[in-house]
């Protein structure tokens, strides 16, 4: 009982701590001086969702919670039952349906279905797709359309001398 709790409090920690954030009020700008100030240029700042990033992001549909859908994930990204996104998960995604971030380095492993653009690891789940792999995929049906090493039943590669093969395929 009292990991249930524990597990409950950190999920929510988890998903009020990007709310707060975003809510947040933002400070006033100084009102801008008529004194002479020295010709420097203005320090780049990296500004934008896509740079912000979490070591656990937990999804509960597709873009729900919506942080899901642009936070990057060093860690763990886990999806009860779905999780996405356009950002890049280095480490761990899983899901008990449908994990389907477009970036992965690292491992992405569900039950039913895994999907993503590019995947520098592993892919394993019954039904496996991307854009392009460097690494394998593990699963009944395989599909890639650049590259990939596939092992299972169905291995469809789009670009492949031999798009289809059972058992093993693979282009690089």
């Amino acid at each position: 009982m009292k990991r249930v709790l524990v597990l409950l409090l950190f999920c929510g920690l988890a998903a009020w701590c990007p709310a707060a954030e975003s809510a947040a009020p933002k400070p006033a700008s100084p009102p801008a001086s008529t004194a002479a100030r020295p010709a420097t240029p203005p320090a780049q700042v990296i500004t934008g969702a896509h740079h912000q990033w979490d070591f656990l992001t937990i999804g509960f549909w597709f873009d729900v919670p919506r942080s899901t859908s642009y936070m990057d994930t060093y860690g763990l990204k886990v999806g009860a039952p779905f999780c996405s996104g356009r950002g890049m998960v280095k480490g761990l995604e899983t899901a008990v349906f449908c994990g389907a971030t477009d970036h992965i380095n690292g491992m992405q492993a569900c039950i039913l279905a895994a999907k993503s653009e590019q995947v520098d690891g592993m892919q394993f789940s019954i039904v496996n797709y991307a854009t392009s792999i460097s690494g394998l995929q593990l699963g009944v049906v395989n599909l890639a359309a650049k590259k990939s090493f596939q092992i299972g039943i169905v291995n469809y590669i789009e670009d492949a001398p031999i798009p289809f093969l059972p058992i093993c395929n693979f282009k690089f």
